[in-house]
C-alpha cells in the first residue's frame, strides 16, 4: 500500500496474500501480528495499527470476523484441521483523512505463525 497523495488517505486500501498450510491432519491455527516501522533519524508520525484490519477467507468460503492489529500480540485468522488448505488472507487500512504526517515512509510488516496441536 502506498499513500501518494492526500485522495490515498481518504479512501480504504486493501491487499490479499495466500498462505498454504501442509498440516499434518492436526488441528491447527494461523496467528498474525503487526508492526509499523519507520524510517530511522528522520521526524515521523507513525500510521496506527489500528488503522488496519486483517481477515481469512477459509477453505469452503467461509470468511473469519476482521481483527483489527492493535497491542495484542497474536491473533487468530485463520484454524483448520485437513492437510493443505489454503487461507486467502486480506490486510485493510481503513480511511485516516485526520492523519497528519511529517516527513518519511512506513512499513507495516506481518508475522505470520502456523501452530499445530
Amino acid at each position: 500500500m502506498v499513500l501518494n497523495g492526500l485522495t490515498d488517505f481518504m479512501n480504504p486500501q486493501s491487499v490479499t496474500f495466500s498462505i498454504d498450510v501442509e498440516s499434518n491432519n492436526s488441528s491447527y491455527k494461523v496467528f498474525v501480528a503487526g508492526v509499523v516501522t519507520g524510517l530511522t533519524g528522520v521526524e515521523t508520525t507513525p500510521i496506527p495499527l489500528t488503522s488496519f484490519t486483517v481477515s481469512a477467507t477459509n477453505p469452503g468460503g467461509s470468511q473469519t470476523p476482521q481483527v483489527t492489529l492493535g497491542e495484542s500480540y497474536k491473533m487468530v485468522v485463520a484454524a483448520g484441521k485437513a492437510k493443505n488448505r489454503v487461507h486467502q488472507i486480506t490486510l485493510t487500512r481503513a480511511p485516516i483523512p485526520d492523519f497528519t504526517q511529517a516527513p518519511g515512509s512506513h512499513t507495516v510488516l506481518l508475522h505470520i505463525r502456523i501452530c499445530q496441536d
